[in-house]
């Protein structure tokens, strides 16, 4: 059976987790906001309502990894936040994602951590997808190495579901048609 990935082909519809300076510069309203992540990340949706829901974004404000809305709106640092813990949320639980941010946010600036955290996971997926190994920038910053090994992690693991989702459909098809 000739695997449709080994050309380099996207397994799944493509990471789009925009850069910092395309994220909305005002404050978003809850529905809003699951709206934009919805949009951007289709490939880790949980369930029929996508990847983020109010709900989750209520229980990350409890759990203390994002901070609380003021007049019911959300600003960019916590949207960039909420981008990330959704892109962690298949490998961590939350507490360890909690440890993740804030490790990142206490080295560098939320708009530097997110496109730091956003570009390296964009190049971790594209060299999977390329059948290459994940290439290590950083040496001698512990928090960016833990960064690089996160989005590796992430890329190989989405990468591998979707690789198994493309081998049952000839099954399903083949059991379907044998009836």
């Amino acid at each position: 059976m000739k695997d449709k990935f080994s050309s380099g082909e996207r397994a799944f519809t493509g990471f789009s987790m925009p850069h910092w300076n395309e994220l909305p510069e005002i404050d978003l309203y809850i529905d809003q906001v699951t709206s934009l992540v919805n949009r951007h990340l289709p490939d880790f949706a949980t369930g029929p309502k996508g990847a983020l829901t109010a709900t989750m974004v209520n229980n990350y404000v409890k759990a203390k990894i994002i901070p609380s809305p003021v007049k019911k709106k959300y600003n960019r640092d916590t949207v960039a936040m909420l981008f990330v813990v959704v892109t962690l949320k298949p490998l961590f639980n939350i507490q360890e994602i909690g440890e993740l941010i804030q490790a990142t946010i206490s080295e560098h600036d939320v708009n530097e951590a997110y496109d730091i955290y956003r570009n390296t996971l964009e190049q971790a997926f594209d060299r999977v997808q390329r059948n290459q190994v994940p290439i290590k920038r950083y040496t001698e910053d512990h928090t960016l190495n833990i960064v690089e090994n996160v989005c590796a992690a992430i890329a190989y693991q989405t990468d591998a579901k979707y690789r198994l989702a493309e081998r049952r459909q000839p099954e399903s098809h083949s059991q379907s048609t044998a009836k």
